[in-house]
């Protein structure tokens, strides 16, 4: 989450651009008052975290709309626009959607976020607030598929201090919390990269693997969030709100997907975005809902250690596998595969498992299933935890485990204690079966190593016996079986 925002007012001139500044400025001292008389355009001016809703520096920066340049430049260095326009003028309003709008998304796309501010309302009399411009002539420019990099829109006066402070709040929150990323205006649901994370911590808060939430789970899930449980009268209202708008928001008294689901696009709905962002980020998400760098790897090796997968992490992959093994073959197929990695990606690629243990239909079976997943834990741990993540595994530093540092069995023979082998391996594709070839490898793989504990250990003995080198034992792998493939393992 950014700790320095900078806010970029813009619009037509007379829109009042440095009176909205300089009124801000003016409640953040304490004084209250609307200021007669501001220069034309104001010096950036800074306010500190202790004067802002969400505890971040802030740099707003005032504009001339004739300044074209000096315009495009602020657009770039940005990190939110308030687009001020007068209320009631058409003109004004006119020019959000063939002016504004259009130049903001030619140079930044919708990289920077939009706030369409409208000014002025006191001028509409004592009756001010009630108006039907907002819904009439504005919510159709915030609804067009066009224009997305709108976040949301507020009505303010600065000479009656109304809604002043909350408009620079509600730039703030465009940054820290934005609406695009998690939810669709235009169709009004989640999107789907949220609904793919927010499935991911539901399933990480499903400790007991049932399909639900109980009120024991939602109440951790309420304390790791939120820092606090509800009270039984709070979670027994939400499981009713959920329960009058969605049938199968709850099973049995408790909280499904389905449920955990609608009540974040409640909270949107209801302008609570913060809510949202605040579970993501307590999981590890980033802005574009990406898992964060330091929330992948729990554990550290020396050049001297490997890192395995733990019982824990072996079952739950196994779990996984039988549960997306749909068809009850004791395989994966393809389609299989890609539900299982929905929410983040595939890990090894579209064209696995050409390449692994498969059956006859190519489908990836039990073993090659585990078998993958020890060798990515050896060669890519990183990736490991993430993908465990992903699919709902409570605790990655739960996942993995760091062997023992390889220690020197005996100083006479200098041989490791342990001597794990990396290789890579090609042969022709079904030519032969991977039982047979890796049962034909480890025969060259022991004859090797027997050859070298011997000319370590035995040479003398040898030279004795008359044998000035010791002959390899025939190999029993067939020449096709070396012949160039396409087939790895």
């Amino acid at each position: 989450m950014k700790s320095h925002i900078r806010i970029i007012v813009v619009g037509d001139a007379g829109t009042g651009k440095s009176s909205l500044i300089a009124t801000y400025m003016e409640l953040l001292s304490g004084d209250g008052t609307f200021p007669e008389k501001v220069p034309r355009v104001l010096q950036p001016v800074a306010i500190t975290p202790e004067d802002t809703q969400n505890k971040v520096f802030a740099e707003v920066v005032d504009t001339a709309s004739d300044e074209i340049e000096t315009l495009h430049e602020e657009y770039r260095h940005g990190d939110v626009v308030m687009l001020l326009y007068e209320c009631d003028n058409k003109d004004h309003i006119a020019r959000l959607t063939n002016h504004w709008l259009p130049d903001i998304m030619n140079f930044v796309g919708e990289a920077v976020p939009v706030v369409l501010v409208g000014t002025k309302i006191d001028l509409r009399g004592p009756d001010f607030l009630h108006t039907t411009t907002l819904v009439n002539e504005i919510m159709p420019i915030i609804n067009n598929p066009q224009f997305r990099c709108i976040e949301t829109c507020i009505e303010l006066s600065s000479r009656a201090l109304v809604n002043v402070y909350e408009a620079f709040s509600f730039a703030q929150s465009a940054v820290l919390h934005p609406t695009g990323p998690v939810y669709d205006a235009s169709t009004e649901k989640l999107t789907q990269p949220c609904v793919a994370a927010l499935t991911c911590i539901f399933r990480q808060c499903d400790v007991d693997r049932d399909g639900v939430l109980s009120d024991e789970e939602l109440q951790g899930f309420q304390a790791k969030c939120f820092g606090a449980r509800l009270q039984d009268t709070e979670l027994d209202g939400v499981k009713k709100v959920v329960q009058e708008a969605e049938a199968d928001g709850i099973r049995n008294g408790c909280l499904t997907l389905v449920g955990f689901l609608f009540l974040h696009k409640l909270f949107i709905q209801r302008g609570r975005v913060e809510t949202t962002w605040r579970v993501l980020r307590t999981f590890g998400y980033e802005d574009d809902l990406s898992l964060r760098e330091d929330y992948d790897l729990p554990v550290q090796k020396s050049s001297s250690q490997s890192i395995e997968l733990t019982e824990e992490a072996a079952q739950f992959l196994l779990d996984r596998f039988r549960e997306y093994d749909k068809d009850r073959d004791g395989a994966l197929s393809q389609d299989e595969l890609n539900a299982v990695f929905e929410a983040g990606g595939h890990p090894w690629g579209r064209d696995f498992p050409l390449w692994a243990v498969t059956n006859e239909k190519g489908f990836l079976t039990e073993k090659g299933w585990h078998a993958q997943w020890n060798m990515t834990a050896l060669l890519d741990a990183k990736a490991v935890c993430h993908h465990l993540t992903l699919m709902g595994f409570r605790d990655v530093s739960d996942a993995l485990s760091v062997t023992r540092k390889r220690k020197v069995r005996s100083s006479r023979c200098g041989l490791p204690e342990r001597t794990p082998i990396l290789c890579l391996s090609l042969i022709e594709r079904r030519s032969v079966s991977l039982d047979t070839f890796f049962v034909d490898l480890s025969w060259v793989l022991l004859d090797r190593a027997r050859r070298r504990f011997c000319a370590r250990t035995s040479t003398n003995h040898c030279l004795k016996s008359g044998q000035d080198r010791i002959s390899p034992s025939p190999s029993p792998i067939k020449q096709k079986q070396t012949e160039k493939s396409t087939r790895w393992c």
